[in-house]
């Protein structure tokens, strides 16, 4: 394997990971796995352990269609997924592409919801207070601009003709 900065040769070392002489750093093998911060959020934790897990479905899925005699598992069409990607099996490919955008699709929502939470503020257009606001809502990874900003609190807004 050739020497990748930050990796010292002396951790190349042979290590079984199912392919053939294919030797990996042990510390590469060893942390495979997201190791996250202690004081990341467990909503964020969450999302990113969720997105995880669609990426490894769809690289299993390609790797799959690479070496399908290496799979196994049993389809719900009754022959394995392995003659379904031998044979070029493009359902395989579809329900993996959906089945991972509605995922994605669930994780961005929940994000964009947590991201809105901030409250409106009263404060008008490019004043110190309103870019104040905007500062800590950046700090906090809310979007920055809300419905209701520059409304006066307590107000309800009406068109009066």
């Amino acid at each position: 394997m050739p020497n990748t900065p930050g990796m010292e040769a002396s951790h190349d070392e042979m290590i079984d990971d199912g392919g053939e002489g294919f030797a990996m750093p042990s510390e590469v093998k060893q942390n495979r796995r997201a190791r996250f911060k202690p004081d990341l959020s467990p909503e964020l934790r969450k999302w990113l352990t969720r997105t995880a897990r669609v990426h490894a479905q769809l690289c299993t899925l390609v790797r799959l269609y690479a070496e399908p005699l290496r799979a196994g598992g049993q389809s719900l069409l009754g022959e394995t997924y392995a003659i379904r990607a031998a044979r070029g099996d493009r359902t395989l490919l579809f329900d993996a592409l959906n089945s991972s955008h509605r995922e994605i699709g669930g994780i961005l929502d929940e994000v964009s919801a947590a991201m809105a939470k901030a409250s409106p503020t009263s404060a008008k257009p490019g004043s110190h207070e309103k870019v104040a606001e905007m500062t800590r809502r950046f700090q906090r990874g809310e979007w920055l601009f809300i419905d209701g900003d520059g409304e006066p609190s307590g107000s309800m807004s009406s068109d009066v003709t």
